[in-house]
């Protein structure tokens, strides 16, 4: 039906772009503006590489290729050769072909093994990149990190670097707790945590810097727990566990 240049769409509307493909129950598209706004199981897919935002509601601007969902909306990045990149969200605003996408409330992303979550993100795939505001938070198997703000790199699938700023904790799970109770603690201003396939192997703490941690080796002995306080520190991991303290 066309009404004063809008046309509606009802019943498994699919229309496609040589770019993006868009789904749904029911669709009112502006012609004179190029935007259209979509309702019930919507499906937005880039046609390049298969990546697909869903939500129950969204607004596609066919002139800008900016696509906003809302109504707790799921996008799933694919790329040749990685793993899936899963983002939860409140609201999500993803660009034509996927390379950008702003996600706000109750954020949840998941690539590989790596879960991070905060009260926003800014995700760059071409970039690997990932900025965290609001309480962030990123998970890698035992080692969580937190702070004001974290910008998480990716290299392939993997996680290569995470850089802490403002009130930065690394806690890291150990597996013998019996004599020694409690996790690995690190403390400081601001921290860069360095990956190498998947595991954590390096931190660098500035500003204020403190631990309590139980070296490896020295688990036998409840004396074995180390608290060390500097204004820096590097500090040296193997197999998830903390290897050394250089200073």
């Amino acid at each position: 039906e066309r009404t004063a240049r809008l046309l509606h769409l009802w019943g498994q509307v699919d229309f496609q772009d040589p770019k993006t493909r868009v789904q749904a129950d029911s669709v009112l598209y502006h012609e004179d503006t190029g935007i259209g706004e979509a309702w019930g199981d919507v499906i937005v897919t880039d046609v390049a590489t298969g990546s697909e935002a869903r939500g129950r509601r969204a607004t596609y601007d066919r002139k800008t290729g900016l696509a906003q969902l809302e109504s707790a909306p799921r996008l799933v990045l694919r790329e040749t050769g990685q793993a899936e990149t899963w983002v939860d969200a409140t609201r999500l605003v993803v660009n034509q072909d996927q390379t950008e996408v702003r996600a706000r409330g109750d954020v949840r992303i998941q690539r590989g093994t790596t879960v991070a979550s905060a009260d926003s993100a800014l995700l760059y795939r071409t970039r690997d990149l990932v900025l965290l505001r609001g309480k962030p938070q990123v998970r890698q198997e035992g080692t969580t990190m937190r702070g004001r703000e974290i910008d998480a790199h990716y290299r392939g699938h993997e996680l290569e670097r995470v850089q802490v700023r403002g009130g930065a904790r690394l806690t890291q799970a150990r597996s013998d707790t019996l004599l020694v109770p409690g996790p690995n603690e690190v403390f400081g201003d601001s921290a860069t945590l360095h990956f190498e396939a998947g595991q954590l192997r390096r931190a660098v703490v500035v500003g204020q810097a403190r631990s309590r941690y139980a070296p490896v080796g020295a688990r036998a002995d409840p004396a074995a727990l180390t608290e060390p306080h500097a204004d820096a520190t590097i500090m040296l991991f193997a197999d998830q566990e903390v290897e050394e303290v250089p200073f």
